[in-house]
């Protein structure tokens, strides 16, 4: 093949770009016991590269090809994994959400048994004033509900006893 010599212009920061590819085209190549590449290496590379993306519809669709099977290679992996996380999270939120949505109507249930059975005043700032009442039972009650990781796991408050 006939070469053709070209005397190119670059700007400072052009040429700087150009030298750092070269050198790390050569750390890379020396890692791989590869013969080091010039800036002509590159430079026809890149042109190459540039010629497939914009002339050369049937090289942009091999090269969209490559980059595509390339990328899927790459995360494929990575999305497997981050999907069976997404599930393993969706699966324990709805365990939880359905334990939380028992446990309320749960309370609301024993709420309702226990002011009909203790006869509460039926003032709303009586009732107030009982509820905002801070006691040790409140403090009790916080303590094992921060501890608790269910419903009525009175097993483990006994277990700890």
């Amino acid at each position: 093949m006939d070469t053709i010599k070209l005397s190119i212009r670059l700007s400072q920061d052009v040429f700087d770009m150009l030298n750092t590819l070269e050198q790390k085209e050569n750390d890379d190549n020396k890692r791989k016991n590869i013969p080091e590449t010039c800036k002509t290496d590159i430079i026809k590379k890149a042109l190459r590269e540039y010629y497939a993306r914009h002339i050369d519809q049937s090289t942009e669709n091999a090269y969209m090809a490559m980059v595509t099977s390339t990328l899927d290679n790459l995360l494929s992996p990575y999305m497997k994994s981050m999907m069976e996380i997404m599930q393993k999270i969706s699966s324990k939120t709805d365990k939880t959400n359905d334990s939380v949505q028992l446990e309320s109507l749960m309370n609301r249930m024993c709420f309702s048994i226990l002011f009909r059975a203790s006869n509460m005043p039926e003032d709303e700032t009586k009732i107030r004033k009982i509820l905002l009442k801070h006691t040790k039972f409140d403090e009790i009650l916080v303590e094992i509900a921060r501890n608790s990781t269910e419903y009525n796991s009175i097993d483990e408050v006994n277990d700890k006893e």
